[in-house]
C-alpha cells in the first residue's frame, strides 16, 4: 500500500482505496473533480490521481472517475520504470527534464538563468510574500530559501520597497513589512492592475490581488 496524502485519508478519501501495484515508499494523492486551466485560457473539470515516488519524478493521470485516473497514472509510472531514459530540458528552463521515450518529468539538470530577469517588473505573488513578511530568511532554512529570499528583497527594493532590517525588528517584522508594502502598492495600484501571469500562475496572481485589495481599502 502506497503512503497515502493526509487529507485523502480523512475529510476527502472519497471512498477510494489505491491499487497494491505502487510501491509502499511512494506517495499519492487524488480528487474526483479537480480543475485544469489550459493555455488558451479555457479550463475543464476532471477526476485525478497523482504519486510521487521516493526515488524522484512527478506522474499525474486523468479519467472519467477515480479508478480510471489511478489506472492512467499507473499506466505512466510502469511505463517511466521500464524506459531506458534519454533525458532533454525540452522547453523547462528551471532545471526540468522530459524523457523523450517515455515523456516522464523529473528535475535533472540546473537552472538556467534567464540574463536581465532580475528587471522584470515586480509581480504580485512577488508583492503578497512580502506584505506577509515572508522575506526573512527561516533560521533553519537552506542556502536556496536564503538566496530567494535576498533575490526578492533586492528587487523590491530596486522598485523603491524597502523592507525593514529582519535582525532588529523581532516580532513586529511582519507588521512593518504589511505597512510598507501597501504604502507603496496604495501609490502604484493603476500599474499592478495589469499584471498578472497566465495560467496557474494568474490564477494565484489574481486571489494575491483580492488580498492586498482588501489590505489597500482605507488608501
Amino acid at each position: 500500500m502506497p503512503i497515502i496524502a493526509r487529507h485523502n485519508q480523512t475529510y476527502r478519501s472519497e471512498g477510494h482505496v489505491p491499487s497494491e501495484d505502487w510501491p509502499s515508499d511512494c506517495r499519492v494523492q487524488w480528487g474526483g473533480s479537480g480543475l485544469v486551466l489550459e493555455r488558451g485560457g479555457g479550463a475543464y473539470a476532471t477526476a485525478f490521481f497523482e504519486a510521487f515516488p521516493s526515488e524522484g519524478g512527478f506522474f499525474r493521470g486523468e479519467g472519467g472517475g477515480l479508478s480510471e485516473a489511478e489506472a492512467d497514472c499507473l499506466d505512466k509510472y510502469r511505463r517511466f520504470t521500464c524506459c531506458d531514459h534519454l533525458w532533454g530540458r525540452g522547453k523547462y528552463t528551471n532545471g526540468g527534464a522530459i524523457c523523450r521515450r517515455c515523456g516522464a518529468f523529473m528535475t535533472r539538470f540546473r537552472p538556467i538563468p534567464r540574463l536581465g530577469a532580475w528587471r522584470d517588473p515586480i509581480s504580485i505573488s512577488e508583492l503578497n510574500l512580502a506584505m506577509g513578511g515572508c522575506c526573512r530568511p527561516s533560521p533553519g532554512g537552506n542556502p536556496a530559501s536564503h538566496k530567494h529570499c535576498r533575490r526578492i528583497t533586492l528587487r523590491l527594493a530596486r522598485a523603491g520597497i524597502r523592507l525593514p532590517d529582519p535582525e532588529g525588528e523581532g516580532a513586529e517584522y511582519a507588521d512593518r513589512c504589511r505597512e510598507v508594502v501597501i504604502a507603496w502598492y496604495c501609490e502604484n495600484r493603476e500599474r499592478m492592475q495589469g499584471v498578472s501571469a497566465t495560467g496557474v500562475s494568474g490564477l494565484f496572481d489574481q486571489l494575491a490581488l483580492r488580498s492586498l485589495e482588501r489590505e489597500a481599502a482605507s488608501c
